[in-house]
């Protein structure tokens, strides 16, 4: 098993992943942004590196959102293939 590369990349690099299902409330969203103010990412933003899916947000979708929203300009990831 290969070790997972933990890299910082520049939000804008980030690609949202066309396949994601997931959808969140007003009020999920509402309480993801509250518990990112308080304990800030626990769990780190996951990205593909595979040829053709760089960039490509893997897990975190709601996450990088909600980052945007703060204004952040970086975020670190986990970089998978």
């Amino acid at each position: 098993m290969k070790p997972i590369k933990i890299d910082s990349r520049k939000i804008s690099d980030l690609n949202f992943a066309e396949y994601n299902p997931r959808t969140i409330s007003k009020k999920e969203y509402k309480d993801l942004k509250k518990s990112l103010t308080e304990f800030g990412i626990v769990e780190t933003i996951v990205v593909n590196t595979y040829k053709g899916r760089e960039n490509v947000i893997v897990g975190g979708h709601q996450r990088v959102r909600i980052l945007q929203d703060f204004g952040h300009e970086s975020v670190i990831c986990s970089v998978v293939e």
